[in-house]
């Protein structure tokens, strides 16, 4: 099926949440005891004479008067000029229609802990959890509307409590379409937690190289205030345009092919599209790519390959491991979502392999990742909470060709390129393309090339790896 519009960048936004308990008042119906409501059940349909009654329930005088007399008590029952026994309005108010079961209101106290994302108020349901403050990219909540939270949500619960019963989040007021309960007053709202929610944004491409408007379908009730704040976080990214200095990343590649699918102002996505078709169905050394490296289809990509590497190991008696690297962009969109670091985790599980009795080493992994010096505490603490402190993390200096350029290689196995294209009013976020090889000599090239640079120094007595994260 020829695809109709292509993912060039997913991003994770996450969305301040607080959690409230919330005490209530509310109004439902109740039935009411066995013998008051056959009575008055009866009566309302006629009025009867006392001694019809003490026949029709088999009461004795006793038990007739007793009844009586306290129906009349409540307020429930009247006796007419010609001494029958009738419902009075009240009594009568129990009842929706002729032989209807009676029924009461009560008042009767709750209390439920409620989830809202704090930028629309969007109520996230009693069991909510929330995710964490990594791998997204962090909305701003209203710092006014934060501050009186806990009234939004005062005049939130009451305008939405029926959506909020039909969602089945109070399964214990009991109900039917005819008497549901109601609210009869908010005795207490109170901030428990906070935490983030995250919000899962595809980026896409039509074939004609058009960027399709983003969108959040049925993320929350309402997505209007949520997908404002969306714009206004990426109009305040703002990417600079780097076409020139990505074409200086090619060249320094040898790449002369991935320059054709651009224009100053778009991208050839129904060629490229075309090309990477034909390449995986040929089996071909090389294929387009396009996306985030860790994007569902880039990542299986990179997985079968080395599912098989693997396989040919485990056949092989005596192998040294391989070093496999990936170096990131400089760019605070990329790893904004959980899939960069379940990637690396599944690098990591392919970098050893066993033989049912033992584990060897296959290859060894080396994300590195970009920071400005040794110092910069900020940098090298937000890496380690993304993607884990773990021993494959390495800082490297700010700068690998300019910062656009992205490269996961396995020495002799294979290469991804991965360019992250910036073009002038064009899309919102970089648009990452370039291509995956299994060609020997260009593996080799790349390899030397992110060496070269790896191990290189950028001044004096400043090298350009710094080393592990776990021991800046």
């Amino acid at each position: 099926m020829e695809e109709s519009k292509v993912q060039y960048n997913e991003v994770d936004f996450l969305i301040p949440t607080q959690k409230f308990n919330i005490r209530f008042s509310y109004v439902t119906k109740k039935g009411l005891p066995f013998i008051r409501e056959f009575v008055l059940r009866l009566l309302h349909i006629t009025p009867v004479k006392p001694a019809k009654l003490k026949e029709f329930f088999d009461f004795n005088e006793k038990e007739l008067e007793e009844v009586v007399n306290d129906l009349v008590d409540k307020g429930d029952l009247s006796v007419s000029e010609e001494g029958d026994l009738k419902l009075t309005e009240q009594a009568k108010g129990y009842f929706d229609d002729i032989g209807s079961q009676p029924t009461l209101s009560a008042v009767l106290d709750n209390s439920e802990s409620l989830t809202y994302e704090i930028i629309g108020f969007n109520c996230l349901g009693p069991k909510h959890k929330n995710s964490t403050w990594k791998n997204g990219i962090a909305l701003k909540a209203d710092i006014e509307k934060v501050s009186q939270s806990e009234s939004v949500v005062n005049k939130k619960f009451q305008q939405e409590f029926f959506q909020y019963l039909d969602n089945g989040w109070m399964p214990f007021l009991t109900q039917d379409e005819k008497s549901k309960p109601s609210i009869y007053s908010i005795d207490l709202i109170k901030k428990v937690g906070q935490g983030p929610t995250r919000l899962n944004i595809n980026f896409e491409i039509d074939v004609d190289g058009t960027p399709v408007e983003y969108d959040s379908p049925g993320a929350f009730t309402d997505n209007s205030q949520v997908e404002i704040s969306i714009g206004q976080k990426l109009s305040e990214m703002s990417f600079t345009p780097n076409l020139e200095s990505v074409v200086q990343s090619m060249m320094a590649f040898d790449d002369k092919d991935t320059i054709k699918y651009f224009s100053s102002s778009s991208i050839d996505i129904a060629n490229l599209v075309l090309d990477k078709n034909k390449g995986i169905q040929s089996k071909g050394k090389r294929i387009p790519v396009f996306g985030q490296i860790y994007s569902d289809a880039s990542s299986q990509l990179i997985a079968e390959q080395l599912s098989n590497f693997n396989k040919y190991l485990k056949k092989s008696k005596k192998f040294e491991p391989r070093k496999f690297i990936w170096v990131s962009p400089t760019n605070n969109a990329w790893a904004a979502s959980t899939k960069a670091s379940n990637f690396w985790n599944t690098i990591e599980e392919h970098s050893l392999i066993s033989d049912g009795k033992q584990k060897q080493r296959a290859f060894t992994p080396e994300l590195y990742l970009p920071i400005s010096d040794k110092g910069d505490r900020r940098t090298i603490s937000k890496w380690i909470m993304e993607f884990g402190k773990k021993e494959s993390l390495y800082g490297v200096a700010e700068g690998f060709l300019n910062g656009n350029t992205e490269v996961v290689v396995l020495d002799g196995v294979f290469a991804y390129v991965n360019y992250h294209v910036v073009l002038a009013d064009y899309t919102p976020l970089p648009v990452p393309i370039g291509y995956f090889t299994t060609e020997p000599k260009v593996i080799s090239s790349i390899m030397k090339l992110v060496n070269d640079y790896v191990n290189g120094i950028s001044s004096f007595d400043n090298p350009n790896k710094f080393g592990k994260l776990t021991e800046l």
